[in-house]
Order: structure tokens, then sequence, then C-alpha cells
């Protein structure tokens, strides 16, 4: 068996695994929906990060979700998810000044 092959295989069963523990948590909690419905309720939940460009060549990276709906934040309680993970992020790369104001270029 070839290592594509071998690697495919991993991934799926692991991906399964992740599936099965997911479900079995939500059924524990009360929430017995299929695999579909349940992708289907988190789709528009999304995790966005913008990039910017700063002078002299430098970046500056904004990472934030939207908001969790209210049926979303029921799935996301059941598996003990802190929407605090959700929270804005910024990662500011070690070569910005920080706490100074820095202008952005737009192309």
């Amino acid at each position: 068996m070839s290592a594509l092959v071998e690697g495919h295989l991993f991934i799926t069963l692991l991906a399964y695994h992740l599936v099965h523990v997911i479900r079995t948590q939500l059924k524990a909690q009360g929430i017995h929906d299929s695999w579909e419905t349940i992708r289907q309720k988190l789709e528009n939940q999304q995790r966005i990060t913008v990039s910017l460009s700063c002078e002299a060549g430098k970046r500056l990276h904004i990472r934030k979700a939207t908001r969790a709906e209210p049926h979303q934040k029921v799935i996301y309680d059941a598996l003990w998810v802190s929407l605090r993970n959700l929270a804005p992020f910024k990662k500011q790369r070690p070569d910005l000044p920080k706490n100074k104001t820095v202008k952005f270029v737009v192309p």
C-alpha cells in the first residue's frame, strides 16, 4: 500500500473518530441531530482573518469570529467549547512596535 493511500486512510479514520466523539457528546447532552444537521447549523459560523500592510512592508493580522447564533451556542455549550476562544485575536509581528500608531498602506 502506498504512503499516499495510508495517509488518506489515517486521516479518514481520524475524522470518523472525531465525528463519533462529537455526536456522542451531543447525544449525552440531549442533542440528537444528524451530522448533516449539525454541519448545517454551524456552517455560517466563520473565522475571518484580515492582513494589513503597514509602512516599511510590515504586516498586521487581525482574526475574529462571527457572532454565534443561539442555536450554535447550544451546540458549543454541549461540547464545552468556550466562546472566549472565538474572541478577536491580533497577531503583531515582532518587528512591529507595540502601542504605537501604525499607518496602513492601501494598494
